[in-house]
């Protein structure tokens, strides 16, 4: 997932966010002769629930250089520090692409590090010496994960986007082992880098979506985001608009296979894949239906807004300081969605943010330089200056839109307000709020992303039979 910031949250995202970091050495301290090499172990405590940690440091002769894992999010990931350094018993690090840093002074007493983790807020963090085997910490119990023998067909391929050069999305095609017509369905993953299984908070959400409707009788193409994993291209210049392309590649892929009795193609989109699916079968008269699974409804603008007012009162943050919170966001999405060039807009918005202003609400001045490339990047300008309206009302086949009623990134009573309003004329519509489910479609408790990797569910059944079924009904 794509880095977050205190100030400018995603459409999906992580405290620590899942983008690996440029890889550079730093000199260790020449001042202690301790051995810092070797595993950490450190939990991160947030309102929304508590995140395991590992930092793995490495000194070879001056030069110290480490990752840090989320063993609770994204287990097997290691993120390169950009720096790391241990002088006078302190130890500090920074991954400066998400702007996160700690800094925690070594206690002998009980052999850790006693600091503080700081990305947009500030956490009491501590590392503790570990064995670097984090094996067993990383694998929880995920029940709904498909086990071989598997009773379908499964297919790797390779397509290339010919309205894209350099672009050819790796992707894996599971469908029913039979003669009789069957639909098909591809899958559109959230903002940010995604692989094929959209694995992200430690769950795998589209491989268990993916192998529940084969096994009901519903192929599924699911696939590498471009850039990513093995699909080639460059992600991080892309939109949203690139991302459409990559898809309708893949229906028209689809569409050309003589080898499927297809009975109808369709998109399942979620979040942002739950934009992309509208504008998508605007382009293509291939696609047939649609499912948007906590697709935006109302305009990114108004979306970010009200995600950011969220999570701010989840975190308890007092009245003044959520009204100044909300001031500074609606000046930021002002100038992002302004038809400036990015240089101009970049002028305002360095005189705007400045580090004082951060400060005045709590959020860590040293994530400035962050939070500005990530307002000016090219998919979130795409992304802001986005209205759903227009495409959702020019939908004129089958949509099923889901939201979760606990969904704290897509609000499920303003979103889906927005689909009623807008598919108002669309024949076949169908849109329900699910109860007690979360962004990733999860029976959850809050609803906080923090939850995401810690709930033993991937995907709520009541939510696979309903998609499976509707889709089969017509199809």
């Amino acid at each position: 997932m794509k880095a977050m910031t205190h100030i400018i949250p995603r459409l999906t995202g992580a405290i620590l966010g899942l983008v690996l970091c440029t890889f550079v050495s730093f000199n260790a301290s020449a001042q202690s002769d301790d051995d810092w090499s070797g595993a950490w172990n450190g939990a991160l405590t947030t309102p929304g629930g508590t995140m395991r940690l590992v930092i793995e440091i490495e000194t070879d002769d001056a030069l110290m250089t480490g990752t840090l894992e989320s063993i609770d999010q994204a287990p097997g990931q290691k993120i390169p520090l950009s720096s790391i350094a241990v002088e006078d018993g302190v130890l500090a690090f920074a991954i400066d692409r998400i702007g996160a840093r700690y800094e925690g002074r070594y206690n002998s007493d009980n052999a850790s590090f006693e600091g503080e983790f700081f990305r947009g807020m500030q956490f009491e963090l501590n590392f503790s010496r570990g064995t670097g085997d984090t094996a067993e910490l990383a694998a929880p119990n995920r029940p709904q994960y498909p086990t071989d023998p598997l009773p379908y067909i499964v297919e790797e391929v390779m397509i290339p986007n010919p309205d894209a050069p350099g672009v050819s999305l790796a992707g894996t095609l599971t469908r029913p082992d039979t003669n009789d017509s069957y639909p098909v369905v591809i899958l559109i993953s959230g903002s940010g880098p995604q692989d094929r299984n959209q694995d992200v908070f430690g769950q795998k959400t589209f491989l268990v979506l993916a192998d529940y409707l084969t096994r009901s009788g519903v192929a599924v193409l699911r696939y590498d985001d471009r850039g990513t994993a093995e699909s080639t291209g460059d992600f991080s210049t892309a939109t949203s608009a690139d991302f459409t392309s990559d898809t309708i590649a893949i229906v028209n892929y689809l569409a050309a296979r003589s080898d499927m009795n297809l009975s109808g193609i369709g998109l399942v989109g979620h979040s942002e894949g739950g934009l992309i699916a509208p504008i998508a079968a605007g382009q293509s008269a291939l696609i047939d239906f649609v499912v948007l699974l906590a697709g935006p409804g109302v305009p990114s603008r108004d979306l970010v807004l009200t995600q950011s007012r969220r999570f701010a009162m989840f975190r308890g943050t007092d009245e003044e300081t959520l009204a100044r919170i909300m001031e500074i966001q609606v000046r930021l999405a002002d100038i992002t969605i302004a038809p400036t060039s990015q240089d101009d807009a970049r002028v305002e918005i360095e005189a705007f943010l400045t580090e004082d202003l951060m400060s005045s609400v709590g959020d860590d001045p040293a994530n400035r330089d962050n939070a500005i490339t990530s307002v000016l990047s090219p998919w979130y300008r795409y992304f802001m200056r986005h209205d759903p309206a227009p495409y959702l009302a020019a939908l004129d086949i089958p949509v099923l839109v889901l939201n979760g009623s606990l969904d704290m990134q897509v609000e499920a009573a303003d979103n889906l307000a927005g689909m009623r309003e807008h598919l108002a004329g669309t024949p076949d519509t169908t849109i329900l709020e699910l109860e007690g489910l979360n962004h990733m479609f999860q029976t959850a408790e809050t609803g906080s992303m923090m939850e995401y990797a810690q709930i033993e569910e991937t995907f709520a059944p009541s939510a696979l039979v309903l998609i499976s079924d509707w889709i089969q009904t017509r199809f």
